[in-house]
């Protein structure tokens, strides 16, 4: 081969590899070009969708008919968001099929029901008979003097005692005293049942002085006194009582329970109990206010938690009009259903009513 063939040779091979090279960049640049516009149509298509708060629009019927892709379909999985779910109470906090305080509330998580004796008072709230879970509270109306449900009254747990009579003898306070003298009158401690009421000075009405024969004289009770009246005479002349029942029966008794009430109110009902402190609070201590029209609440049950020491308590009365007894709502906190808890103060608050610590009682 010549020196000038040789020459044309390497530039042949020269122009072949550029021209090769070209063609590889050629490639490339449409490549990339493709993909750029694959990229930019996407993102063009996706933009379609959406308004200008970059919320999804409704999605509409295609031609043919077919849904369109739901929101939730269009949206990323990152831009999702997760409704947070509403509180719920434990599903066993409320046993509607059971009939006592202590079978259909159970004790709040991390608490333990205190121990109780058997045959005392205390046994005798926890375990008192309930109606059916949804019954509602009857009150006496002042304007129809009819009986009615009582507005907003809790539905947990009604008291299965009826009141004392259709009238507005058993409000707030005798609804305290019917509890406390039907326990004392079924262990069959009459000697015991006493209660002070509101005259002056206050009157002592025991009920063996009642059982005895003994009436309320109230010929001077324009005068705010009573006192025992013993001799009835033939028709009841003396003091305004004839034929008068002796001993113990169930409608002596509940005529007895009739007159305390209509002669009792909360101030008078404090006068048989002591103040205790809200740190050594009890089955059967009683919440007392005397502001507005007064109010009571006894404790039926508690629970304490082990580690903290902290109790949580039921309550239950009637109410002013008269109104069928029965278990409160915690009306601070939902998630404690029943159940109340004292503030760092010592006080809680039910319903309307604002019980401060200086208002925990105990019978004497």
């Amino acid at each position: 081969m010549t020196k000038e063939e040789s020459i044309m040779k390497d530039n042949y091979s020269k122009k072949s590899n550029t021209g090769f090279i070209l063609i590889v960049i050629s490639l490339c640049l449409i490549i990339a070009s493709l993909v750029f516009v694959i990229i930019f149509f996407d993102d063009f298509k996706a933009a379609l969708t959406k308004d200008d708060d970059n919320v999804i629009k409704q999605p509409t019927m295609s031609a043919t008919n077919t849904p369109a892709p739901s929101a939730t379909e269009l949206v990323p999985p990152t831009e999702r968001v997760t409704p947070t779910p509403a509180p719920t109470k434990r599903p066993d906090e409320v046993l509607v099929q059971n009939n006592t305080v202590s079978t259909r509330f159970t004790a709040p998580e991390g608490f333990e029901r205190v121990a109780v004796e058997e045959g005392s008072f205390e046994e005798y709230l926890r375990n008192f008979g309930l109606k059916a879970y949804g019954t509602r509270p009857l009150m006496h109306d002042t304007e129809t003097k009819a009986m009615i449900e009582a507005p907003g009254a809790s539905i947990a747990g009604v008291f299965n005692i009826e009141l004392i009579n259709t009238g507005n003898l058993q409000g707030a306070a005798g609804s305290i005293i019917r509890l406390r003298s039907e326990y004392l009158r079924g262990k069959g401690d009459i000697a015991a049942i006493a209660f002070e009421l509101c005259t002056t000075p206050a009157f002592m009405c025991e009920y063996q002085t009642w059982i005895d024969g003994g009436r309320l004289n109230k010929t001077l009770i324009s005068e705010n006194k009573l006192s025992w009246c013993t001799d009835h005479g033939e028709n009841g002349a003396t003091c305004g009582h004839k034929d008068v029942e002796l001993g113990d029966s169930p409608g002596s008794f509940r005529y007895y329970l009739q007159n305390v009430m209509t002669y009792s109110n909360v101030a008078s009902l404090r006068l048989q109990m002591k103040s205790v402190s809200t740190g050594d609070l009890k089955i059967g201590d009683v919440f007392c206010s005397t502001a507005g029209t007064g109010a009571a609440l006894m404790v039926v049950d508690v629970a304490v938690n082990p580690t903290t020491g902290q109790k949580a308590f039921i309550v239950a009365g009637g109410g002013n009009p008269a109104t069928d007894i029965h278990v409160y709502n915690n009306t601070t906190d939902d998630t404690m259903n029943v159940w109340q808890t004292l503030e760092a103060d010592g006080s809680f608050i039910c319903g309307d009513k604002t019980f401060y610590a200086n208002s925990l009682y105990r019978f004497k």
